[in-house]
C-alpha cells in the first residue's frame, strides 16, 4: 500500500494545519502570514509553522509535509487551480490559496479531500 507508515503522521499534519488556520480569521492570502502580527497564515504558511514551528523555513519541511503537499497540489489541479508556474512544486493549491474567489470554506473543503483520500488510499 503507497502510504503505509505515512499515513498517521500525514494525518496529523492535516490536525495541524487544520488547526492553525481553522477560522476565518485565521486563513490569509498572499503571505505567509499575517504581517502585523496577527496569527493567521496562507495554506502553505500554515503547512510550514505545522511542520517546522517557523513559517519562513520552507526548505525544511519533512518527507510527509513534502508529500502533504504533492496531494494538495492534486487536488487543487483537480478542482481547476492550474498555476501559471508550470515548473515550481507546489503551486497549484498556493494558486488556489490566492485566487480572489476562493474562501475559507474552500481550503478547509480542500484539507477535507485530501484527508478522505489519504484516510481511503486512494491517491495514485
Amino acid at each position: 500500500m503507497p502510504l503505509d507508515g505515512a499515513r498517521k503522521p500525514i494525518l496529523d499534519l492535516i490536525d495541524k494545519v487544520r488547526s492553525l488556520i481553522d477560522t476565518p480569521d485565521k486563513w490569509i492570502k498572499e503571505y505567509l502570514m499575517d504581517i502585523s502580527g496577527r496569527p493567521a497564515y496562507c495554506l502553505k504558511g500554515a503547512i510550514n509553522l505545522a511542520e517546522t514551528d517557523n513559517v519562513s523555513k520552507c526548505n525544511r519541511i519533512t518527507p510527509e509535509g513534502r508529500l502533504l503537499e504533492v496531494y494538495l497540489d492534486k487536488e487543487a489541479f483537480d478542482l481547476g487551480f492550474i498555476s501559471p508556474y508550470k515548473f515550481s512544486f507546489g503551486n497549484n493549491f498556493v494558486y488556489m490559496n490566492n485566487d480572489p474567489k476562493t474562501t475559507h470554506k474552500d481550503i478547509m473543503d480542500l484539507l477535507n479531500r485530501v484527508e478522505s483520500k489519504v484516510l481511503a488510499e486512494s491517491f495514485v
